[in-house]
């Protein structure tokens, strides 16, 4: 193959990924995956790693190191301070670097320049530094480095977007969607709904959350939340199911190709995590219990607010049934 094709390939190649990475903007695992393994095919090298930059710009954290087809995450944090990352942020430029041995990412030894990890920064388009990407390479060559900052520039474009997209539909204080969220994804899940499918909707309630927010006071009451986010977070189908914060303490679980009887082991799980989790250090000791309704949506025609009407009407016949308990709409 002539250099010209070799070029055009890399072109092509490098433009495809490109398109795919922005595509996936607010999905950071996937575009933080992508760049990492394109990174190493370009650079030829074992490992390729990217690192988080701390809010106030002290530490990097390990996010993912990519080797060997796979993608880990090993916990790592490293100060920038003067050294090799100092130098590579305060000039935002790729710099080689000797290697530290035997750490679990690559990872450069010092601030002098050598051999062995290669650091590139990742900026965003404002200037504002995200992290730093690492790999197990030497200087490479001028045209494998232009591939290389190009990745990088994508990238920081690409985490840059979804940094924006959680700050506007991830709720801060639980880590789940938002209301907006929810309302597009309903939307978006009820449309596709085809003839024999199924969908089910879930809402949860705290209950007697005033209770807990009065006797132990809103610091408490926000705890309550995050735990309670993580719980289901743990007990819901990765990739499958979709939380969100509803408002207050309600949530809400999107649930595609799932029948009423299937949610309603879901649900129960959760809800019995729930009623085990402990707060250890508040007194009174507290101990929570949660509500929720469930209703089922079949086939295209299903309108958002009439099911969530459906599992609201379900939620508030759990509540008059005593509470702790989960009902099917009928």
């Amino acid at each position: 193959m002539h250099a010209s094709q070799t070029d055009l390939g890399e072109t092509l190649l490098l433009l495809n990924f490109a398109s795919r990475m922005l595509a996936q903007a607010s999905d950071r695992d996937t575009v933080a995956d992508m760049a990492l393994e394109t990174l190493a095919d370009f650079a030829a090298a074992p490992r390729a790693a990217l690192w988080t930059l701390a809010s106030d710009g002290a530490t990097l954290t390990l996010d993912r190191v990519f080797s060997g087809n796979a993608s880990a995450r090993p916990e790592l944090t490293v100060p920038v301070a003067e050294g090799a990352f100092g130098r590579v942020f305060a000039e935002k430029r790729d710099m080689a670097f000797d290697a530290l041995p035997g750490a679990p990412a690559p990872l450069p030894a010092g601030p002098a320049p050598g051999q062995g990890c290669l650091v590139l920064p990742v900026v965003a388009s404002s200037g504002l530094i995200l992290g730093a990407l690492t790999l197990d390479a030497a200087s490479a060559a001028p045209d494998v480095l232009a591939s290389l900052r190009l990745v990088a520039t994508v990238l920081a474009v690409s985490l840059d977007n979804a940094r924006l997209f959680e700050l506007a539909m991830v709720d801060g204080l639980t880590g789940l969607y938002m209301r907006r969220f929810y309302d597009a994804r309903m939307a978006e899940e009820l449309a596709a709904l085809r003839p024999g499918a199924s969908l089910c909707l879930v809402v949860f309630d705290i209950d007697h959350f005033k209770r807990v927010n009065d006797t132990w006071g809103h610091a408490t009451g926000d705890l309550v939340l995050r735990e309670f986010a993580r719980t289901v977070r743990r007990g819901v189908r990765p990739g499958h199911d979709l939380a969100c914060r509803y408002g207050g303490e309600e949530f809400t679980l999107i649930m595609p190709a799932t029948a009423s009887a299937r949610a309603l082991e879901i649900v129960e799980g959760v809800r019995h995590a729930a009623a085990a989790m402990t707060f250890p250090g508040i007194e009174p000791p507290l101990r929570i219990t949660v509500s929720a309704g469930i209703a089922q949506a079949d086939g295209p025609g299903q309108a958002a607010e009439s099911l969530f009407a459906r599992a609201d009407a379900a939620l508030y016949a759990a509540k008059e049934g005593g509470r702790d308990r989960a009902v099917v709409a009928g």
